[in-house]
């Protein structure tokens, strides 16, 4: 709003013309809304259009739609054109939503809400809405809604106590709408709370003056309610809010109101600066409006703002209750003792007029007294901080116009089956809502002032209401960094008011944890030194030594006081200012040894789990022995085992770091070994390598062989993984030393392995062979058919790269068979070589067949690289066949599961299946520019390097540039040659060929020559081809 501009990707896009851009102002004042054809003619020539206006409208659309970058952008309607936009595309549509926005939340009570969107709103303006194009009456209207908006947002600003920044805008309202008398009202107030009544004064006298002049009326009954409340010195100026001006009448203006039995107004004051909850306030006003009595239960943890709702909630609805609203603080968390229902009950009834000698002395029957005085009348009750049931039931009213609110730290999940509670769980604020109220509590200056340190201050007090409230209270003076430093070295100290032991975050959290019985605070100090986020009963179980069924029974009574969250089902957390209280308790109440064997025992449990899931998903990896002790669970199936990895993912990586730095060291390199396959199929590479990373120095710093092979084998696997060649040959071969040292034949052979993997990769097929067949000795040595099968599908690929299609389709099937002689799962790999080398060798439904069984059964295992790899390998296949749908729609699948991992390889050989496909298409450029990215992405690696190359000489050659053709052809014989990569070779002279027809036919023929023989040498009978995986 302001000058028309249009910005895509943080630059101003030109819209030409003059013209387009008063076509594109028109449009947007329909805001999406199809515009006749006449009534832009008439609009755009301002009512007098030339002859060939219409046919120049149609040039003018063409030529915005150029300058958008989108033909959709405008749509031809019938006779007329519309705009389409996104919906948070069109700043007059954010502005309109905000100012909805804010004035919801001012209507809930939420003013810092409010203000906060009303400055959002306003800052959307840069000027006067389209200035200087014709657009008739939308300029003045939305000038309009501005200016109402300002005058709302000044209101807001003065119901939260900020005349100053009221007034600012005030003033300049008022001087360029002297007859808006609310605005002279709100001027009135801001000067008279800002100590200037002089001024407040002079501005009713001006404005009557220009009424009465100009315009021959008085003003309206607000205005002269305030002048006259503002001269007899009202006190009720000093709290009124902005919409209850008009309630400012003189007191014998009013009618005489009649005697009537007393009107308990029990709620206390308001919490200054309510911020956030709107949600909860909406779901309140849901439930206690209910028919019939209705009740509803506010529970959370100490803290978090159960009261500040439930008083708010009660000052924003005190209109429904105008018999009155009751309050008790029944202190079921306090250091003082609980009251009684009886002694509540009697301060209920002496509060409508019952005398104290006729209040019964039996609860119940003051109970039923309290019921029947309520039953005709409309009153809200709030009790606040239930300790239990027995406290509450009584003091529920009976009346069908009445509403109870009720606040706990404790569920209260009685009151749902007895009598119809429902119940508010409140969490702690979002993070905009937590910033805000530290905003409205210290200054928005302040915040403004250092927001790196307020930002950080709001996540140490992890959200929680009382946190940021005592942590403002604090900071009456100095910065706010200074405070932070020390809210970090010791928060629970920090975070508290001396001199008042109410406010203070360790005592808040001291009355639930005392409240726990003996066993379950055992669970919650022993939490606090849980390195993960959360706890399921068998964790809990194996934490304290107890069954899962204890465990569990003991979860169900923290969470019901809140001591911890079940934030997914069967899954707890704690607050994270709980867990430092949690890790504070078990610092002094446990003593250090029994910290140290709970911890044992969960890493066991834990590491028990994780080898049993990890043998269920990737059963192909050979690992660490599995450790001795208790049996490892079982998992029914695939899924149950990938479910409980992926939810325990955060909290294995957690257990791998603690043991790293605390011991014991071996669980570092246990962990990390077992995770080491799971991780690498998930693509979880980030992980994989803090993991590595940490557990070889654990495994340094025990000094034992058998962990720096496994640590080093699993840091060679991710630079593998991340196409850091060198360093994972070096982290290979380390891991064959110490395997060898440690005397793990596993390992050995799994370091050779992953050796000749890198081998390959680099184009040293010789080497990498060598390797290979050590392994695979080493595997036959050991009886271990699992290791035969992986050697022999990398002997597949190694000679399948090296051109010998017949030997490699033999290693394929023979790893194949080693797979199912094994009865292990991973034989699906093998099957995909396979399935590529048969439609190579001629044979391409049977490799369609084994392909397709391949990629289901990567699918039913959650192997996305491998899923990747099987899709690319297909897409191939299908553009072979003349597919090219079906290729386009499969590379597009592959780059999805491809696109956010950091396994250069794969994503290359997708690149390069993807440049194939777009040259069969016809779509050269792009095709050109994918195997310039794989091109780029291949970096040393010679194999998939001499294939984008061949990939840009074919797209070069289609596009009859045969002079590049060539250079590119000749570049991928380069690589290809040395490498021994014959077949690539072979494609590269095949190129060459025909790029030489017309200026060298000799060698043009000598070039088609040796490519036949290569082809008829390794079995080759398609025309072209990309590697398998």
């Amino acid at each position: 709003m302001g000058p028309l501009r249009v910005r895509s990707q943080g630059r101003t896009i030109s819209l030409g013309t003059p013209m387009q851009a008063r076509l594109l102002a028109l449009l947007l004042c329909h805001d999406g809304r199809p515009v006749g054809t006449d009534a832009l003619l008439a609009s755009l020539w301002e009512g007098v259009p030339p002859p060939t206006a219409r046919k120049t409208l149609q040039v003018y659309v063409h030529r915005l739609r150029q300058a958008l970058g989108d033909p959709a952008r405008v749509v031809h309607t019938g006779d007329g054109y519309a705009i389409v936009l996104g919906a948070d595309e069109f700043d007059v549509r954010r502005f309109g939503a905000a100012v909805d926005q804010a004035r919801a939340a001012r209507r809930h009570g939420d003013l810092a809400a409010a203000a906060k969107l009303f400055h959002e709103a306003l800052g959307l303006w840069r000027g006067d809405a389209y200035a200087g194009a014709p657009v008739g009456s939308e300029a003045s209207r939305l000038a309009d809604l501005r200016d109402t908006a300002r005058e709302e947002s000044a209101a807001v600003a003065l119901d939260l106590g900020r005349p100053v920044e009221a007034g600012a805008d005030l003033v300049a309202l008022a001087r360029e709408h002297p007859y808006r008398e609310t605005v002279r009202a709100l001027l009135m107030l801001a000067l008279l709370r800002t100590g200037r009544q002089a001024d407040a004064l002079d501005v009713y006298r001006r404005a009557r003056a220009l009424l009465v002049e100009e315009l021959g009326v008085e003003p309206a009954s607000t205005l002269r309610s305030l002048h006259a409340a503002i001269l007899r010195g009202d006190p009720r100026l000093a709290g009124v809010a902005t919409a209850e001006l008009g309630e400012l009448a003189e007191p014998d203006s009013r009618p005489a109101r009649p005697t009537v039995a007393p009107t308990p107004r029990q709620l206390p004051a308001d919490t200054a600066g309510f911020t956030g909850r709107a949600a909860e306030l909406d779901e309140l006003d849901t439930i206690l409006r209910g028919p019939g009595p209705s009740v509803a239960v506010v529970s959370g943890i100490p803290g978090v703002g159960k009261t500040a709702l439930a008083v708010h909630w009660g000052h924003l609805n005190r209109g429904r209750f105008p018999d009155g609203q009751l309050y008790v603080d029944l202190r079921g968390y306090d250091d003082r003792p609980p009251l009684r229902p009886g002694a509540v009950l009697a301060v209920f009834l002496r509060a409508f007029g019952v005398p104290a000698d006729e209040v019964p002395t039996d609860q119940d029957e003051a109970a039923a007294l309290y019921r029947s005085s309520l039953a005709e009348r409309k009153v809200l009750v709030v009790l606040d901080n239930a300790g239990h049931l027995e406290q509450v039931r009584p003091l529920l009213p009976g009346g069908p116009d009445c509403a109870a609110l009720v606040t706990s730290r404790d569920q209260l999940a009685g009151l749902a089956v007895r009598d119809g509670a429902v119940r508010v769980p409140l969490d702690v604020l979002p993070a905009g809502d937590a910033a805000e109220l530290l905003r409205g509590a210290i200054g928005a200056g302040r915040v403004a002032a250092e927001p790196g340190a307020a930002a950080k201050l709001v996540a140490l007090c992890g959200h929680l209401p009382l946190a940021l409230r005592i942590a403002a209270a604090q900071l009456t003076e100095g910065d706010i960094g200074s405070y932070v430093a020390a809210l970090s070295d010791d928060r629970l100290t920090a975070l508290q008011v001396h001199g008042d032991s109410q406010a203070a975050v360790r005592a808040a959290f001291g009355l639930s944890y005392a409240r726990r019985s003996l066993l379950a605070r055992r669970l919650f100090r022993l939490f606090g030194v849980v390195p993960g986020a959360d706890l399921t009963a068998p964790a809990a179980a194996a934490l304290t030594g107890a069954t899962a069924g204890e465990a569990a029974r003991l979860l169900a009574e923290l969470a019901d006081g809140h001591l911890v969250e079940q934030h997914r089902p069967g899954r707890y957390v704690a607050h994270d200012l709980l867990r430092v209280y949690a890790a504070e308790r078990a610092g002094v109440e446990e003593p250090e040894p029994d910290r140290r064997q709970a911890l044992d025992r969960l890493a066991d449990h834990y590491l028990r789990t994780v080898v049993a899931a990890t043998r269920m998903v990737s059963p192909q990896v050979i690992r660490l022995p599995d450790p001795v002790g208790t049996p490892a669970p079982d998992f029914a199936d695939h899924a149950a085992a990938t479910d409980w990895l992926e939810a325990e993912r955060a909290n294995l990586l957690a257990l791998v770091t603690h043991a790293a730095t605390h011991g014991p060291y071996r669980y570092a390199w246990q962990f990390a070994d077992a995770l080491r396959g799971w991780l690498h199929r998930r693509l979880y590479v980030t992980d994989s390598l803090v993991a590595s990373r940490t557990a070889l120095i654990a495994a340094r710093r025990a000094g034992e062989p058998i962990g720096l092979a496994a640590s080093f084998n699993c840091l060679a696997t991710v630079h593998w993984q991340a196409n850091h060649t060198g360093l994972a040959l070096r982290y290979f071969t380390e891991g064959r030393v110490n395997a060898r040292a440690a005397g793990w034949a596993e390992g050995e052979s799994t370091a050779l392995y992953g050796r000749a993997i890198i081998h390959v990769l680099r184009g040293a097929g010789p080497v990498a062979a060598d390797d290979l067949e050590q392994a695979l000795a080493i595997n036959r040595r050991n009886g271990s058919a699992r290791g035969e099968a992986i050697c022999l599908n990398s002997l597949a690929v190694l000679h399948f790269e090296l051109g010998d299609l017949h030997l490699a389709a033999g290693y394929a099937a023979d790893s194949v068979r080693a797979y199912s002689s094994a009865s292990a799962v991973g034989g699906a790999v093998p099957t995909a070589n396979l399935g590529e080398m048969k439609h190579l060798l001629g044979a391409s439904d049977a490799g369609l067949r084994l392909l397709a069984d391949a990629l289901a059964a990567h699918r039913a295992v959650g192997n996305l690289s491998a899923e990747a790899a099987a899709l690319a390998s297909l897409a191939s296949v299908h553009a072979d066949r003349g597919d090219l749908a079906r290729a386009e729609a499969l590379v597009a699948a592959a780059e999805e599961l491809a696109g956010d991992t950091r396994y250069d390889r794969l994503r290359v050989d997708v690149l390069n299946v993807g440049g194939t496909v777009d040259r069969k298409l016809g779509r050269l450029a792009e095709a050109d520019r994918r195997h310039r990215e794989a091109l780029a992405r291949s970096g040393r690696q010679p194999y998939p390097r001499a294939v984008a190359l061949i990939g840009l000489a074919r797209a070069s050659l289609a596009a009859g540039d045969h002079a590049a053709a060539r250079q590119h052809a000749e570049a991928a014989r380069r690589v290809a040659g040395p490498a021994g990569y014959r077949l690539l070779d072979a494609f590269a002279l095949d190129v060459l060929s025909k790029a030489l027809v017309a200026t060298d036919p000799p060698a043009a023929v000598t070039a088609r020559e040796d490519a036949a023989a290569i082809y008829r040498a390794s079995g080759y009978v398609w025309t072209e081809a990309v590697a398998p995986s």
